[in-house]
């Protein structure tokens, strides 16, 4: 009896880490976001306001989980819509999006980080790519800490297995080792597809409680997204945003 205990109380001790380190990882992105608003010139700044105002349709200064499903199923990434993602942007739980908050989720979807290709989880932080997939930017293979320091995962290419984290990669494209590897370095970055489901599918997107977008809606977020994305494309913020979103 005791030793069923010790195991219900370590797992739960287990997914409380995992909670609080996927928290603070997502704080890190939230203050990334930050440092690259604060960067942009004012007109960047203003588009961005504008941008997430035409998120917030009901006008209340906030964008609901309702409001943000509408927009993820509106602009088709799929594995961002879900409740649980919503959480994970809503960094201080008040189930609404901020201001920053959408800015965060707005850096998360340019900077395309993935989804692991095993647990299917978001991967806020460090993440490991197959050297192979990432030849073809189409159909990349990515996998977060915990599966790849598993064995649950089992991917290979005739054998072969090899897998490198993202900061290795990058570099590996700037130097000579990306030729032996067969790597492009103007294919520095992984390139997940953030529609693209992961392994295993991830779960349905018919959530009951997203709006559906009116067609003047739909207008109003495209409209808006092209003008922030094209002030952010002509040089208007800091050559580092310009790079990744």
């Amino acid at each position: 009896m005791e030793g069923h205990r010790e195991i219900a109380r370590a797992s739960y001790e287990k997914k409380e880490s995992e909670a609080e380190r996927t928290k603070r990882e997502m704080k890190e992105l939230q203050e990334i976001a930050k440092a690259h608003y604060r960067a942009g010139s004012k007109e960047v700044q203003a588009l961005a306001h504008k941008f997430f105002k035409t998120l917030d349709t009901d006008g209340d200064g906030t964008v609901s989980c309702s409001e943000f499903l509408a927009f993820m199923r509106q602009e088709d990434y799929l594995q961002m819509h879900s409740p649980l993602f919503f959480q994970h942007i809503d960094h201080d739980g008040n189930k609404t999006l901020d201001f920053f908050e959408v800015m965060t989720l707005y850096y998360i979807i340019k900077s395309e980080r993935p989804f692991c290709d095993s647990c299917g989880h978001f991967i806020p932080d460090i993440f490991f790519s197959c050297v192979e997939c990432f030849k073809n930017p189409k159909k990349p293979f990515n996998l977060c800490r915990d599966c790849y320091g598993s064995t649950e995962c089992k991917h290979h290419h005739d054998g072969r297995v090899q897998f490198l984290d993202n900061y290795t990669l990058l570099a590996a494209g700037r130097e000579p080792l990306a030729h032996a590897m067969g790597l492009n370095s103007k294919q520095t970055g992984p390139t997940t597809s953030l529609a693209r489901p992961g392994c295993p599918p991830s779960p349905s997107a018919n959530y009951s409680n997203a709006i559906v977008p009116a067609a003047s809606t739909m207008d109003k977020w495209k409209t808006a997204l092209k003008a922030f994305e094209i002030a952010l494309s002509i040089g208007n913020i800091s050559s580092t945003m310009c790079t990744i979103l």
